[in-house]
Order: C-alpha cells, then structure tokens, then sequence
C-alpha cells in the first residue's frame, strides 16, 4: 500500500530526518492509519444531522472615540486615571517600532 520510498518522501516533505531503521515502523504505522481512515470512509452518515453549526454570532462593540461609553458603562474614565501616564481620555504608552 504504502512503499518505504513514500516514508522517505513523506520525511523530506516535512523536513524531518528519518532514519533508514524506523521506515519499517512508520510504514506499518502509516498503513494502519490509512486502514482505519479507509473504514471511516465506508460509514454511512447522510442521516447524521450535523450539530457542529453553532447558532451564536460574534457581538462586538461600536468603535467611539470615548474610552468606556459602550462596554465599561462610564468607569472608562477612572481606568484612564488609574494609568502611570495619560492624557485626556487615553493611556500614553511608549511608542514601539
């Protein structure tokens, strides 16, 4: 199914080094896993109602030019004060590039 030329191919692909001594290993590995990957294949599953759609939506805030008017309710203020440094109504940080 599965040649030790395909284990050495599979290794360089995926830059790693694979010594002559474990490609017996791998193949067989690798073989199992394509058998068990080929009995999945075989299962029936068009009545499986697929429950993974999940029906909640990303909330987001507005973007405003006030610190704290949609998600802290005011506090935004006392939070900028608490700062080591500010100025107006926002943290002065150092500048980094």
């Amino acid at each position: 199914m599965i040649s030790e030329q395909d284990i050495q191919s599979l290794a360089e692909l995926a830059r790693i080094a694979v010594p002559d001594s474990a490609v017996a290993g791998l193949k067989t590995d690798l073989e199992k896993i394509l058998e068990y990957v080929a009995q999945l294949e075989e299962v029936d599953t068009t009545k499986i109602q697929d429950d993974s759609v999940s029906l909640v939506e990303n909330t987001m805030r507005r973007d405003t030019d006030e610190i704290g008017t949609d998600s802290l309710d005011g506090e935004g203020e006392a939070l900028v004060q608490q700062a080591h440094e500010h100025e107006s109504n926002y943290v002065v940080v150092k500048k980094i590039l």
